[in-house]
Parts: C-alpha cells; sequence; structure tokens
C-alpha cells in the first residue's frame, strides 16, 4: 500500500496566500510567515514601515478571521511592536486619507469612491482590474493556482465597514 496521500492546503493557508499577495505588494510592507501559536490559532505578522501607515492598515485590515475552530489573527507591527487602529474615521476626509495611507503605496490601489445610496454612504476602495494568482493544492484549477479578482481579494481581507462606512472593494473601468 502507498503512503502518498492526497494533502490540501488548509483555508487559512490560502487566507495567508491573499495576504501576502495582495497586501504585500508594497514597497513599505513585509508579510512574514504565518505563527502557529496553537493548534487552533495563528498569526500573520505585518511589518510596516511607517508608522502612520501601520496605524491606518490596522484600521482597514480585518483583525481576525475564524475558519470553523481555528482562528488566524492579522498583527500589523511597527518597529516589532503591535499597532492599534486609528480611532475611527467619522467623516469621508479622515477615512480618504486613512484608505491612502494604508494603501496608497500598494501596487493594486488606485483610488477610494463614494456613493450616497438611501442615505447611507457606500465606500468603494477601487482596485486594478488584474488576477491574483498564487499555487494553492486548488483541484479546480488543471495548474491548481487559486485565481481571483484582485477586488474580491481585497473584500475578503478588508473590513466590511470602517466607523460608520460600508466598504465595498471594486475592479477600476481601464
Amino acid at each position: 500500500m502507498s503512503d502518498n496521500k492526497l494533502r490540501l492546503s488548509p483555508p487559512w493557508h490560502t487566507f495567508f496566500s491573499m495576504i501576502k499577495h495582495a497586501i504585500g505588494r508594497d514597497r513599505c510592507v513585509n508579510v512574514l510567515e504565518m505563527e502557529q501559536q496553537s493548534d487552533i490559532l495563528f498569526i500573520i505578522p505585518i511589518e510596516v514601515k511607517n508608522r502612520e501607515k501601520a496605524h491606518a492598515l490596522a484600521t482597514v485590515l480585518t483583525s481576525s478571521v475564524s475558519f470553523g475552530n481555528i482562528e488566524v489573527c492579522i498583527h500589523v507591527l511597527h518597529c516589532d511592536a503591535v499597532v492599534r487602529p486609528n480611532h475611527l474615521p467619522q467623516d469621508r476626509c479622515c477615512l480618504i486619507r486613512t484608505f491612502k495611507r494604508a494603501l496608497g503605496s500598494n501596487y493594486y490601489f488606485r483610488s477610494i469612491e463614494f456613493k450616497e445610496v438611501f442615505d447611507t454612504t457606500f465606500v468603494y476602495p477601487i482596485f486594478r482590474r488584474e488576477v491574483l494568482q498564487f499555487f494553492n493544492d486548488d483541484l479546480s484549477d488543471y495548474y491548481s493556482n487559486f485565481n481571483g479578482a484582485v477586488a474580491n481579494v481585497f473584500a475578503d481581507i478588508l473590513k466590511p465597514q470602517v466607523g460608520q462606512f460600508p466598504i465595498n472593494p471594486s475592479t477600476a473601468n481601464k
């Protein structure tokens, strides 16, 4: 009998790769290897060179995600210390400033737009029209790659709401 067993990457490894390949496309950011703290806790450390950018990134990135009983936490670091999110933006100008600080040097980020719908302000971070691709043991892909529209990947890793503003990552037209 063969010892070769089919093994697939767990979903928290896919999430880590999404962070690594999306947030990591920034000259001011270094996504370190995911650390296993216990059987049910993993940490994704993200080093940021600039303190203001680190606080802004901590404000817009999801801080944790659960995969059943597995918890993955994102720790944004500056000078080897975990930074906390900024105070939540209360108006458009503060939110624009926060997103531009957080993602302004990211390869995929283009701009941020707003739309009023039924007295609610929706926020649309606009990302390049590209596909993020990496190896992932994906049986549905011939080459076992993960293939995701960049805006959809950012939808999975950004907070769904920052302060009072719903966040809707979108794809640029050009």
